[in-house]
């Protein structure tokens, strides 16, 4: 069954290779329709907030048919982490989505793991 509400690949979104960036691989993500129609975000980091049970990301915009919108946009921040949401959920699933716990600031190993809150913030 087709989630008519849910970020889809191909759909409403294409993720883009990008050359290496500072030694690591990345991915932009083109926005295919809606508001934000050929603009292309950089997601950062993404992490697990315990204290609000809740997933938190940065991104940037890296190019935009708008020339002031940025990350600070309310409703781009709401639309990104509905793509994010699509990206981390197939990955999970299809296996090449995984994490590295830290405690103290040391990496302990790989972890995978979900959360079912609908809350994705833009720090």
């Amino acid at each position: 069954m087709i989630n008519l509400d849910k970020m889809s690949e191909g759909v409403d979104y294409e993720l883009i290779p990008v050359e290496y960036v500072d030694n690591e691989a990345a991915w932009d993500v083109r926005i295919l329709r809606g508001e934000f129609t050929e603009t292309v975000l950089r997601f950062g980091t993404i992490k697990y907030d315990g204290e609000r049970d809740c997933l938190t990301f940065d991104f940037r915009v890296v190019d935009s048919p708008d020339g002031e919108l940025d990350s600070s946009s309310e409703d781009l921040q709401e639309f990104s982490g509905a793509i994010l949401e699509d990206i981390l959920e197939r990955g999970i699933n299809e296996g090449w989505v995984y994490g590295t716990e830290k405690k103290n600031g040391e990496d302990v190993g790989d972890t995978t793991g979900t959360n079912d809150s609908e809350e994705s913030i833009n720090e």
